[in-house]
């Protein structure tokens, strides 16, 4: 291998080219020392740098020195410097419409210009709006665009013209010889032709000025133009030749004929005369026909006097006061009081034996056929104590003699055998299905209600629904059907309403229009058409919803609010009068339903001294009962249609405040009243 450091050969061995190694590496050494060491090497590369550092700023500075010749301004074809007008023209930029500066997009992407004037300049959104307007009002006109040619051919058109329009082409025998030829009409003797032009008429006027030809044979019999004759009680015409002989030959003169009707009136009226002088008529009597006298006495026992109307009425006017309207009897047959009274005896008789049947039921044998007093003395035999399931009948001793209606305490211990699967927390408010079937319960926090199936006398917790409502809840209600349950509470959107299928209660999607705030009560009209729910804080303070299968709309609202929060509801058993109590006075109101309407019944004595809480119709929708905020703390009031009567005050009503109130349901016998202060 040739290098300039030796010159060994590939054949020989290592052993044999020893020396030449030797003598290589020895030059090696020898340049290496002339190299210098690392360190040298490094401050050699250290100069350099400083010398070339040194050299650039000496450049640079020289440049400088030159000035701004040494670069020139950029240019659309070379780059170079801005100049300061460009910088200025620059800086200047806006996006507001300034003349002489450039145009600059701002924040949104959006620049201004001004109102364009010549054909070339930049179109606005103004402008293009304008024209967008005008294209859209063309397009829905109603007028028919048409070619520049078509326009041409319509403006050819005469005023009121018409396509297809009828005309004449003859006459009689003048041909019209063209689309536009022209008729004239000319009078002729004793004929004068006059024209309307604006009144588009031609008027043909007879003037008598020619004396007419002898015609009159061609009006009579066998003429070309006969006259008829008259005809009595028709048509006017000529007289027929029998009549005029009649009239002139035959026939009475006017005179005359008045002469003999007049005297023949007369001749009839003195034989009617005569006639009904010879008529004797006698006295009506029970046997036969006549003259009767007509009287308004009701005490008189005359048999030959007829009652007039008055004294019927004074009749019927007594019995009615005595006896009654027979159209308020409770029998089936009003039209006759016999046929009534026997109605009476018989159903009396079934409930007779109906009363001695029950009476027999309670271990006191009694038969139809017994007397008023049996009866009495039967049912006061009757054991009159309850029999409670769970519950012992007990014989208490007392120390001295208690006589009827005296009062006695006593004191009984009851025990709950309904059976809760799942510990319940702290309920606020509850409510069962109206089959009985669920019980649904609020809770101050999440889920915020709870439900159970109730399967005997055990209540199983369900699952919660998968949508919980967002609050805490104010209240519950269900439908009569116990398929939907409307929850208020107190945060949005304030009434949740679920549906329930089988045992699962899904979530219904949000009324459109929602309460205005909290919703703090919720009441389904007897049939599950209608919820209504009342807000809190926020008017309006009542919202009405129509449910159509699963979908709940607000209705339009009531011409007359509540003024105030609302805490109570109640709808009559029918669904057309709807209870609203509120904080604020009047503090109730009573609504009338007429279809999806509801009315607001003006009725004075309606109005409470107090807050009205809970209210309450009887079964037969006869009585209105309200639990109030203070004394009285009930309110009843009677209905006679849409008129509401106080009843006067309870002899003893319940102490503190009232918060809820019952009729009990199946004949609204019993009031059931909540209050505050105990007992409650």
């Amino acid at each position: 291998m040739a290098n300039r450091y030796g010159n060994l050969v590939g054949s020989k061995r290592i052993s044999e080219d020893f020396e030449t190694i030797n003598v290589g590496f020895d030059r090696v050494q020898a340049e290496m020392d002339t190299k210098g060491t690392p360190a040298d090497a490094q401050a050699k590369a250290d100069a350099a740098k400083a010398a070339a550092i040194a050299t650039a700023a000496e450049a640079l500075a020289a440049h400088k020195a030159r000035g701004a010749d040494e670069h020139p301004n950029a240019t659309g074809a070379a780059a170079g410097f801005m100049s300061s007008a460009d910088k200025g023209r620059m800086n200047a930029a806006t996006a507001d419409p300034t003349a002489s500066t450039l145009m600059q997009r701002d924040a949104e992407g959006r620049a201004k210009v001004t109102a364009p004037a010549a054909a070339d300049d930049i179109a606005r959104k103004a402008e293009t709006d304008t024209v967008q307007a005008n294209l859209d009002s063309h397009a829905m006109d109603t007028n028919i665009h048409v070619t520049e040619a078509d326009h041409t051919k319509l403006n050819g058109i005469a005023a009121g013209a018409e396509v297809n329009q009828n005309a004449f082409a003859v006459i009689n025998d003048v041909e019209a010889s063209s689309k536009s030829d022209t008729v004239i009409f000319e009078g002729g003797t004793g004929i004068t032709v006059t024209t309307d032009p604006e009144g588009k008429r031609i008027v043909l006027t007879a003037t008598g000025e020619a004396t007419p030809g002898a015609h009159a044979s061609s009006h009579i019999t066998g003429g070309t133009d006969v006259i008829p004759d008259a005809v009595v009680s028709g048509s006017s015409g000529l007289m027929s030749g029998s009549d005029a002989k009649f009239v002139r030959q035959d026939g009475e003169s006017k005179t005359g004929a008045q002469a003999k009707a007049d005297a023949a009136e007369q001749a009839a009226n003195e034989y009617t005369d005569q006639k009904v002088g010879e008529i004797v008529i006698d006295d009506a009597s029970l046997s036969q026909k006549g003259i009767t006298k007509l009287s308004s006495a009701t005490g008189s026992d005359s048999e030959s006097e007829a009652a007039t109307p008055k004294a019927v009425n004074t009749v019927r006017q007594l019995a009615v006061s005595q006896i009654g309207d027979l159209a308020e009897l409770q029998t089936t047959d009003k039209d006759n009081l016999v046929d009534a009274l026997n109605e009476v005896f018989t159903s009396g008789s079934e409930f007779k034996g109906d009363v001695a049947d029950a009476i027999t039921a309670k271990g006191v044998p009694t038969s139809a056929s017994d007397s008023k007093a049996t009866f009495v003395q039967n049912i006061e035999s009757i054991e009159t104590s309850t029999v409670i399931n769970g519950q012992q009948q007990v014989t208490r001793t007392y120390a001295e003699t208690i006589a009827a209606n005296d009062p006695v305490l006593t004191k009984t211990t009851y025990t709950n055998d309904l059976n809760f699967a799942e510990n319940l927390t702290a309920a606020a408010y509850l409510t069962l299905s109206p089959d009985g079937v669920y019980l649904a319960i609020t809770i101050g926090t999440s889920p915020f209600i709870t439900i159970f199936k109730r399967n005997g006398s055990t209540f199983s917790k369900l699952p919660d629904p998968a949508i919980l409502p967002t609050g805490t809840a104010q209240a519950l209600a269900f439908s009569s059907d116990g398929v939907y349950l409307a929850v208020p509470h107190n945060t949005s959107p304030f009434i949740t309403i679920y549906k329930r299928t089988g045992d699962i209660f899904t979530k219904l999607p949000n009324p459109s229009v929602l309460p205005a705030d909290f919703g703090q009560i919720a009441l389904f009209s007897p049939d599950g058409t209608y919820l209504v729910v009342g807000n809190a804080n926020t008017g309006p303070y009542l919202n009405i919803y129509k449910r159509s299968g699963d979908t709940f709309t607000r209705l339009p609202n009531p011409s007359i609010l509540p003024s105030s929060g609302v805490l109570g509801l109640a709808f009559s058993s029918d669904g057309t009068y709807l209870y609203v109590g509120g904080s604020g006075s009047p503090y109730v109101i009573v609504y009338k339903r007429s279809g999806d309407t509801f009315t607001k019944i003006n009725d004075s004595a309606l109005a409470l001294p107090s807050t009205g809480r809970a209210g309450a119709f009887s079964p037969d929708d006869a009585y209105l009962a309200i639990a109030l905020t203070g004394s009285p703390t009930v309110y009843i009031y009677k209905r006679n249609g849409d008129s509401f009567t106080k009843l006067p005050d309870l002899g003893t009503l319940p102490l503190g405040n009232g918060v809820g109130i019952s009729f009990s349901p199946t004949n609204g016998e019993h009031l059931i009243v909540a209050h505050s202060a105990p007992p409650i």
